[in-house]
């Protein structure tokens, strides 16, 4: 296969990986070598567990024994390499996954459940400090990543709702439109970036979009940024908002964003490691995940929710300005788009855009610019095309994780979504699910102060 021996990053040693189609052979040469410089090697054995973070179902290596080894540095006096008196270092398996004409690697990881990896990507690792892979070629253009945020808990958010909330008859929006648990914070925040951190490492940037809140565990730093509402918004009069859609229309107008971006909800959560090309192709073309949902071919209709509505009115926009017909939805999942398309729209949309971005909350006017019409524009002038991620969508009961939820949080997916739109407030499900995250995302990113909980300005 070419490759004898890799080294994978770890944050608290050396990992050699030898690849092997036994894990009962060790690799003779390689610990002979070690021993030759001085170092004692121990075989340690241990029993493959299930990672529910890689397998979506038990794998068939469950329970299965191996070994791996431990090297150390010889007695007092002997002539060490240097790297022997710094740290430990481990030799561990490779497993081909099946025949020999399969492609992919089983690393079993001591204790730790195995992870599956594409042989063609080992030799494009690079190290990230994190004690897996990072896979994927560098992408070459950078890639930001835009989040937004609200913690509808926060009193001076509460006053600004109350006084917006009393200019306008909110039993005639659309439905859900002004529904609480639209801004409810659930800790969601904190573990979609640790998510981003885990498994997207072509990453360059973080924005999170706020309207002037900060996380209080949330360190500014080149790597993650605040941006308030007033930066982006091209008539500050219109603020403070509470539309989730007319901020979205204005997030391609921050400051130093890169041409290329994903755009997060803060209830998005890579699942396991991702590839930049998953989002973009190396020409720049943007992916747009397609859902098997339709819209109905009616107008807005009372019993529509807020969703529906913007939807149908961009329907109606795409046909009426471009040509476009088209009614499927686009999932849930990471938006990727291009800020040079988002010109060609501003452009051509300048009308609606001013609609939507002076609506506080959602309306029956509103179109809906990022999910439908970004989407399906980049499509139809060629700047995106369609692709599929290994997606799941759960959402909370009343505010709280039920089974659904759970299952999603046990799978190995590319993306999953656990929303919260139609519950008026927080019943205490909050500490549930923060639960559920941590133990799913376990590792600390550098911008994140520990000593701050989740709850505590999350």
């Amino acid at each position: 296969m070419g490759i004898s021996c890799v080294r994978l990053p770890s944050e608290t040693g050396i990992r050699l990986g030898y690849v092997t189609s036994s894990l009962s052979e060790p690799p003779t040469e390689l610990l002979a070598g070690l021993e030759s410089l001085g170092a004692v090697v121990t075989p340690v054995e241990s029993t493959m567990r299930t990672n529910s973070y890689e397998f979506s179902t038990p794998h068939p290596l469950e329970g299965t024994a191996f070994t791996y080894h431990r090297v150390s540095p010889g007695s007092p006096g002997t002539e060490n390499p240097s790297f022997l008196r710094r740290q430990w270092v481990s030799v561990e398996p490779l497993l081909t996954e099946g025949e020999s004409e399969s492609d992919d690697l089983i690393v079993p990881r001591a204790g730790a459940g195995p992870r599956r990896y594409r042989l063609e990507h080992l030799d494009i690792l690079h190290p990230s400090g994190r004690d897996h892979f990072d896979i994927g070629r560098a992408p070459p253009f950078p890639i930001d990543l835009v989040t937004t945020w609200v913690d509808g808990q926060d009193p001076g958010w509460q006053r600004d709702f109350e006084r917006a909330a009393s200019h306008v008859d909110l039993e005639a929006l659309p439905r859900f439109a002004a529904n609480r648990g639209r801004w409810t914070s659930r800790s969601e925040l904190r573990y979609s970036l640790r998510s981003v951190w885990m498994y997207a490492p072509f990453v360059r940037r973080i924005f999170v979009v706020t309207n002037g809140q900060r996380p209080a565990w949330l360190h500014e730093s080149e790597q993650v940024r605040i941006v308030r509402h007033g930066e982006i918004f091209p008539d500050p009069a219109v603020l403070p908002t509470f539309n989730s859609r007319a901020i979205e229309s204005v997030l391609h107008r921050i400051p130093d964003l890169a041409e290329h971006f994903i755009y997060l909800n803060d209830d998005f959560f890579f699942g396991r490691p991702q590839r930049f090309e998953q989002y973009f192709s190396r020409g720049g073309l943007t992916r747009h995940f397609r859902s098997k949902r339709h819209l109905d071919p009616d107008p807005p209709r009372p019993d529509d929710r807020a969703t529906v509505v913007g939807h149908k009115r961009t329907r109606a926009l795409l046909r009426e300005r471009y040509g476009i017909e088209s009614d499927h939805k686009f999932q849930h999942a990471p938006y990727c788009m291009r800020r040079s398309i988002w010109q060609r729209i501003e452009a051509d949309c300048a009308d609606e855009l001013d609609v939507l971005r002076h609506a506080r909350f959602r309306s029956w006017e509103s179109i809906t610019a990022v999910s439908f019409l970004y989407d399906h524009l980049a499509i139809e002038l060629g700047h995106g095309d369609y692709a599929e991620l290994d997606y799941a969508y759960a959402e909370l009961e009343a505010g709280a994780p039920n089974s659904q939820v759970e299952r999603v949080l046990n799978r190995s997916l590319d993306v999953f979504c656990i929303n919260d739109a139609d519950s008026e407030a927080d019943d205490g499900g909050s500490g549930a699910l923060e639960g559920l995250l941590a133990r799913r995302f376990p590792v600390l990113p550098p911008w994140e102060d520990p000593s701050r909980s989740a709850t505590n300005g999350s």
